[in-house]
């Protein structure tokens, strides 16, 4: 029994003894402090931040219209083609308009007929074989069958539709001998310079928003940059959305890569910062209550607790915190702890 009991006792000895070998924390042979965990770094600096936000918007033109005529009749002739390139007050369509261009011959025959009345009425009053009064009738008369024509000339000019500015036609929606009224859409019409660009700014940044100031945007079909100019601000923010709309006049607008309606992305700068710190997003260490960063402190882990501003794809800005000239820990961040040893494997430079 006595050798049984000796066993067991010597099993057990020999399984903590390997146990206390194998613990990472176990120190070196020599009895020195555990080696530091090699991790990489980078020196906060101070660097002039231009303040931007990322907006979506959407290219306009510079006018858009759907041609309508003023009024109801049968069209008589088609001026225009599919996509074509016209003139302001080119002719677009004719009405059929033989009725109101016969009554305003016979008002023309009228006026020529009133005009020599009241010539001879003029010098029977010059003679005194007549009143001033007999006159005046033949005046009037004249008179008032020359505002006649005029309204009937201005009638006659609704039986033709025209391009009321230049611009491009879009597809043609009817066809001679179609009988048209006042909502019928004969095409539409686009005038496409200048272009325009039209976005929402959240109203936090209502007040930020200037007119005359220059942005930047670009499309889907080309990242390269183009240029706007703020040109309205609505004077009030959409209760709906809480937005401000703004709407800027496209630099170039002959850019063939620039089509109405397309979506594209405003970078709208709102300030410039100095002194501003940027770090890597990765540095950040999110808690309940704050977030804080990991510093190198004479060879140990100093976590401190920071405020964060603007932020892109990888970059995060420190409000405060962090100082120029701390040295910022940016690698195995989760892995450490408060006064826990670390080396600096690659000091890297801020950017």
């Amino acid at each position: 029994m006595s050798k049984y009991y000796l066993l067991i006792v010597f099993c057990f000895l020999s399984f903590s003894c390997k146990r206390k070998a194998d613990s990472p924390t176990a120190v070196a042979p020599s009895g020195g402090p555990p080696k530091p965990m090699l991790v990489e770094a980078l020196v906060a600096a101070n660097i002039t931040l231009e303040e931007e936000i990322r907006i979506p918007g959407t290219i306009l033109p510079a006018e858009q219209i759907e041609v309508r005529p003023e009024i109801s009749g049968i069209i008589a002739r088609l001026n225009f083609s599919d996509g074509q390139l016209v003139t302001k007050d080119q002719i677009l369509l004719n009405l059929r308009s033989d009725e109101p261009a016969a009554r305003l011959n016979k008002l023309r025959i009228q006026e020529e007929i009133l005009h020599l009345s009241e010539q001879r009425q003029a010098d029977l009053l010059k003679a005194g074989a007549i009143g001033k009064s007999e006159y005046d009738n033949a005046l009037l008369a004249y008179r008032s069958i020359q505002a006649d024509i005029l309204i009937a000339a201005a009638e006659l000019r609704k039986y033709t539709v025209r391009a009321p500015f230049g611009g491009i036609l879009g597809r043609r929606l009817v066809s001679p001998g179609d009988l048209i009224t006042t909502g019928t859409t004969i095409t539409t019409l686009t005038q496409t310079a200048p272009l325009k660009i039209k976005f929402s700014v959240p109203e936090k940044y209502s007040q930020r928003v200037k007119m005359k100031s220059r942005l930047d945007f670009f499309t889907e079909q080309n990242q390269n940059a183009h240029k706007a100019t703020i040109q309205f601000i609505a004077p009030y923010v959409n209760d709906n959305n809480k937005n401000l709309e703004v709407m800027a006049v496209v630099d170039h607008s002959n850019d063939k890569d620039l089509k109405p309606g397309s979506y594209a992305t405003v970078m709208l700068g709102l300030a410039k910062k100095t002194n501003s710190i940027l770090i890597p997003s990765q540095c950040i260490i999110p808690r309940i209550k704050d977030k804080q960063v990991a510093l190198f402190n004479s060879g140990t882990v100093k976590f401190v607790s920071v405020e964060v501003g603007m932020r892109d794809s990888a970059r995060v800005e420190i409000l405060s915190g962090i100082r120029a000239g701390d040295t910022i820990l940016t690698s195995g961040v989760m892995k450490l702890k408060a006064g826990m040893p670390v080396g600096i494997s690659n000091l890297n430079p801020a950017k």
